[in-house]
């Protein structure tokens, strides 16, 4: 679905829209009812995947040259991000329990969108829309 999406709206607007709807569901986590925790777990899920997969698409059509290259390096960072993502919520688990964790995803989810907004785009050969 996401790919389909990220053809006719343009990948920017997909990975926008991913960010968001996976924020919606961390947020609805907070919530004590077991239906609407579920509901928020499937929209994080959903909103990291459509962002994650219209990201991947992105980046080899961004790059110039060396479509390999640029691929590989957001793969390092997409694992290292992931990476740290099984460590730094453990911290904030300790100090504010599941709050702080939630307030890292909506956190590392603001500053994706920031750099969709300001980065995307610069410098690409731009076939795309958004």
């Amino acid at each position: 679905m996401a790919g389909f999406f990220s053809d006719r709206i343009g990948r920017r607007v997909t990975m926008a829209a991913g960010h968001l709807i996976g924020a919606l569901g961390i947020l609805l986590t907070l919530h004590p009812s077991i239906g609407v925790l579920a509901a928020g777990c499937a929209l994080l899920t959903v909103g990291n995947f459509a962002s994650q997969s219209a990201t991947t698409a992105y980046v080899t059509d961004a790059a110039a040259e060396a479509q390999g290259a640029a691929s590989s390096l957001y793969l390092v960072f997409y694992y290292l991000g992931g990476s740290l993502g099984a460590w730094l919520p453990g911290l904030l688990w300790d100090a504010f329990r599941w709050p702080g964790v939630v307030a890292l995803t909506v956190g590392t989810i603001a500053a994706a969108l920031m750099a969709n907004a300001g980065l995307a785009g610069r410098g690409a050969k731009m076939r795309l829309s958004a």
